[in-house]
């Protein structure tokens, strides 16, 4: 019992008795038969993982910190690309009811909440990168409005009025508060908001590609003197065709991205993005599911965790000014 406490991070052991147990399961090489376990106890400390698309830098760091404390805690993951698919999504968590799987972590999921939180109620669950109204659903969120907001604004502190905004599509919840806050920051500074200047993207590098084309062909007085994607993706696709087309950054066009993945700081030139906590919101999720699946177990709704802006070298003053 005490080894299987110190193992569980459950229950009390003093730091003396913790400390020979761990140096006896180093010594010993001791790795626990989780399978056999889960038949013993009806339980198999896996955790599904459920994301949008594990080839975006951004889901493969969050993912990062979900096991980072699952390895700590003696869980072990499952993961699932769902694509972006609502109904991959409630496949996956189909199959996953019926694989001893204790709980279920969905990174910005695309099911309503009504879905969720029916979900719930057969199922321990925590939603990562969406903020759930619902106070019975643990959610862990960044306030992504904000983050956009504080990203054009730098970009109007710099004297740009004619900024161009790449969504990561019209059903996505983040790309939708992304949106609000652009145009939030746009109006609170008396610019109206321009429908021509609004693109359609993915959140891939390939749709950065396209809204470069398209902000390319406009007539050049009819161009927007920055630009703010929803993704850094995207906005490393637009970095990559307006290098192959010799349109220097920023010199003709300022670029804000949204994540501030690796490559944002190593691409030329590195790119001024809004940092979106990956890493901590994966650590913070994998810590709110342990503390789900203990026997006493509270109720939350969640927890917010704060964005920032980095400046780096896609942005410049104004050519006008």
């Amino acid at each position: 019992m005490t080894v299987s406490r110190v193992i569980n991070n459950s229950g009390y052991v003093s730091e003396k008795t913790r400390a020979i147990v761990e140096k006896a399961i180093k010594d010993l090489d001791y790795r626990p038969n989780l399978f056999a376990r889960g038949l013993i106890n009806r339980k198999s400390s896996f955790i599904l993982v459920v994301v949008p698309d594990i080839s975006n830098p951004f889901y493969a760091d969050l993912t990062k910190g979900i096991e980072h404390v699952a390895q700590q805690r003696g869980y072990s993951l499952i993961l699932s690309n769902a694509y972006w698919n609502e109904r991959l999504e409630m496949e996956q968590i189909q199959a996953a009811n019926g694989q001893m799987v204790e709980g279920i972590i969905l990174v910005l999921p695309k099911l309503s909440e009504r879905k969720i939180a029916e979900i719930q109620r057969d199922i321990p669950l925590v939603v990562v990168d969406r903020h759930i109204r619902s106070s019975r659903i643990d959610s862990i969120y960044v306030n992504q409005e904000f983050g956009a907001s504080r990203a054009v604004e730098h970009l109007i502190e710099l004297g740009h009025r004619d900024i161009g905004f790449l969504s990561g599509g019209t059903r996505i919840y983040n790309s939708v508060a992304r949106q609000r806050g652009y145009e939030r920051a746009l109006r609170e500074h008396d610019i109206e908001p321009a429908s021509e200047l609004i693109l359609t993207g993915d959140f891939s590098f390939e749709s950065g590609q396209r809204a470069f084309e398209k902000i390319f062909s406009m007539p050049e007085d009819r161009r927007p003197t920055a630009l703010f994607a929803a993704s850094d993706m995207m906005a490393l696709g637009f970095l990559r065709s307006a290098f192959r087309h010799e349109f220097p950054i920023p010199e003709r066009i300022s670029v804000v991205g949204f994540d501030d993945i690796f490559l944002a700081s190593v691409v030329n030139p590195p790119l001024t993005t809004v940092r979106h906590p990956y890493v901590k919101m994966g650590e913070a999720a994998m810590k709110h599911m342990v503390r789900k699946l203990q026997p006493d177990a509270d109720i939350s709704n969640g927890e917010s965790l704060e964005n920032t802006l980095i400046v780096r070298e896609t942005t410049a003053p104004c050519c006008n000014e």
